[in-house]
């Protein structure tokens, strides 16, 4: 069974690259466009990963960040920030597992992240 990511990513060029990327690596992506969007999609249904850029349009990705701290059950799906502008402390302070800048990343890093989070999270 493939482990399902959720992509909150506004540039549509970008959420297709990272789609087809995720596609490519076997994951199941469900693709959003805002902060918003995001957590209803994670109010009917269970994600493995949270795959979140900072800047969206509307309640940016700090934002979301806050709400999903402050559900017990949401708090624990491991979180990938994938972003050009990111503040410092989003590890120490949302428990964020890993800050990707995207003008440096590739398919190949992308991929050990990703897989890196998710087997953390199933020792």
């Amino acid at each position: 069974m493939s482990q399902t990511v959720l992509l909150v990513e506004d540039d549509r060029w970008l959420a297709e690259c990272y789609l087809a990327w995720l596609d490519g690596f076997g994951y199941d992506v469900v693709r959003v466009q805002d902060a918003q969007t995001a957590l209803e999609v994670l109010d009917d249904r269970s994600v493995n990963l949270i795959l979140l850029d900072i800047m969206l349009p509307f309640a940016n990705g700090i934002h979301f960040l806050n709400v999903l701290s402050s559900h017990a059950d949401l708090m624990q799906i491991p979180v990938i920030v994938c972003s050009g502008m990111s503040p410092k402390g989003l590890e120490q302070q949302y428990g964020v597992r890993a800050v990707l800048d995207k003008a440096m990343l590739t398919p190949a890093l992308m991929l050990s992240t990703v897989s890196g989070v998710l087997a953390s999270e199933t020792v």
